[in-house]
């Protein structure tokens, strides 16, 4: 855990950005490090539906993150923090070519309320900066949640229901950002992290 709200305690090579948040608060939004492993494993494991394990995500690549999301420069992991405590991650491959995939979205159960969607679009924003960066076409995003809430927040972002799949016993929503059809313009909302 970093003691420093401002990232003033991230190495220099780690890339991050400073986001104004509601009523002052600073969101530091960063590359993931080494030292964010149990903190990114206990989003994890808060953000689990059941509360039990999931037999299907055994979540071994947040075992080898530096192996699995910082070896290609296409991929990449961030983590946001507050006050220095890990609240939020997001991670994206490209798995496809030119298809980036949102993987390991989460944001700590204790700011879900009321910042949650906030912390969830910022992250949502970076990765999608990233996939263009990286001349991605289309972003993926697969949810098990069948929420009204939530699937009225993917599509406040300009993500589209795409389909819903069984991947590997789960039933899955699956949903997509078109990249190319809105190059001139940021996922919604007015944070840009460009």
């Amino acid at each position: 855990m970093l003691p420093s709200p401002d990232c003033s305690d991230i190495p220099s090579d780690v890339a991050h950005d400073l986001v104004p948040m509601i009523h002052g608060t600073e969101l530091c939004l960063r590359s993931y490090h080494a030292r964010d492993r149990d903190e990114v494993r206990q989003l994890y494991h808060h953000g689990l539906l059941t509360g039990a394990p999931d037999t299907l995500d055994a979540a071994t690549d947040l075992d080898h993150i530096e192996d699995v999301y910082l070896r290609r420069p296409q991929d990449h992991f961030w983590v946001a923090e507050i006050d220095g405590q890990v609240i939020g991650s997001i991670a994206i491959t490209e798995d496809d070519k030119q298809i980036g995939h949102v993987r390991r979205l989460r944001v700590d159960p204790g700011w879900k309320t009321p910042h949650g969607s906030e912390i969830a679009r910022i992250l949502i924003q970076k990765a999608t900066h990233h996939a263009r960066e990286h001349d991605c076409l289309k972003l993926v995003l697969h949810t098990p949640v069948d929420d009204d809430r939530a699937i009225a927040f993917l599509h406040q972002l300009g993500f589209e229901y795409a389909r819903t799949r069984q991947l590997r016993g789960r039933h899955l929503l699956e949903f997509y950002l078109d990249l190319y059809a809105c190059m001139d313009r940021s996922v919604s909302g007015n944070v840009d992290l460009e």
